[in-house]
């Protein structure tokens, strides 16, 4: 009885499925790094997409879309001013003004940074 073929078969099925989890093992995008970046990250991407909610305030997310939707080439001018640019947004001026702890406009630069590759 040829063995040979049956063995081979289950092995290369058996790769095949290993190769295979890394395609199912998908999730959210958290990029490496040490955990106080990576905190940070998490915490200003929840700023950003209103999870963390800021009193009754809009999230950035759903302010910063169509024609004001962020984009890289915008954001890497106004790198080194970021932190005064979130508390002077054109859109959330009056709302974000008193409502950000120098924190939270510090995990929000630490999101946009990580997230538009501006580093």
């Amino acid at each position: 009885m040829d063995i040979a073929k049956p063995a081979i078969i289950v092995l290369g099925i058996c790769l095949f499925s290993l190769a295979m989890q890394g395609v199912h093992a998908s999730g959210a995008y958290v990029p490496s790094g040490g955990s106080a970046s990576t905190a940070d990250y998490n915490k200003g991407k929840a700023l950003y997409n209103g999870r963390t909610k800021i009193g009754e305030l809009p999230s950035c997310k759903s302010c910063h879309k169509g024609k004001q939707k962020l984009d890289r080439k915008k954001l890497k001018g106004i790198l080194a001013d970021m932190n005064s640019v979130i508390l002077s947004c054109d859109i959330h001026t009056n709302c974000y003004k008193g409502s950000l702890d120098q924190q939270q406009v510090s995990q929000l630069v630490s999101y946009i940074v990580k997230r538009f590759r501006l580093k």
